[in-house]
């Protein structure tokens, strides 16, 4: 459910991406989701080269994000997480996009959580 009002709100608000990629566990991976009038394969997480993208905006669980946010940190990736698995962790800023943008310049670990 949240990962489909993400997709509605990323449409809504012309959000600039030259390219989107969904990622999910490998039970879902292989299936496709429509995302801009295109059908895009989903990817698992676990296994997937992230190596190029930008952005990722986890949706997947405090588990989930436990697990893999970090690995996608490292290359570089700026990871906005929706679950609660980093909210405590003192180098990850919570972000309010309305109250504190400027927090994140302090991602040291290149997460930032999101209430």
């Amino acid at each position: 459910m949240v990962g489909s009002v993400m997709r509605t709100l990323l449409i809504e608000r012309n959000f600039p991406a030259t390219s989107v990629r969904f990622f999910a566990s490998a039970k879902s991976a292989g299936s496709k989701i429509e995302f801009g009038g295109q059908k895009i394969e989903v990817e698992d997480a676990s296994t997937a080269d992230t190596s190029d993208l930008d952005i990722a905006i986890f949706s997947a669980g405090a588990t989930t994000s436990r697990a893999i946010a970090e690995k996608y940190a490292k290359h570089g990736t700026i990871v906005i997480d929706n679950s609660s698995a980093w909210r405590m962790n003192p180098d990850v800023p919570l972000i309010v996009s309305e109250v504190n943008p400027e927090d994140i310049a302090n991602a040291k670990l290149g997460i930032i959580a999101n209430p």
